[in-house]
């Protein structure tokens, strides 16, 4: 019966992550260019819009949509932000509440 419900458990945590977010190996600079990568996994997601969030203002910024998540890649400008800690996000383009996935937290100066 437990094998069971860890079956379960471990299908559905598949099922949600069929996204992985690269986090950034470096800190980044405001208006510097830089690349963003992600894995797609075997059930992929949908298009994406990429969203740079900060635990200082609730509101996240939107960075790209229409994202492809076939591409692997994107090449971005960061924006004018102020200097701190952020993750990105990828969520579903119509509900920024669903969250696809998420990077770890890194810096922007």
């Amino acid at each position: 019966m437990l094998f069971n419900r860890f079956s379960v458990v471990c299908s559905i945590v598949s099922l949600v992550s069929a996204l992985i977010l690269d986090t950034p190996s470096s800190q980044w600079y405001s208006g510097e260019d830089v690349i963003v990568t992600w894995q797609e996994q075997p059930t992929g997601d949908p298009v994406f819009t990429l969203v740079l969030a900060s635990s200082v203002s609730p509101i996240g910024l939107a960075i790209a949509s229409d994202i492809s998540p076939a591409l692997g890649s994107l090449a971005i400008t960061v924006p004018d932000v102020q200097p701190g800690s952020y993750v990105l996000e990828a969520v579903n383009v119509t509900n920024n509440s669903d969250i696809y996935a998420e990077t770890a937290l890194f810096k922007i100066l």
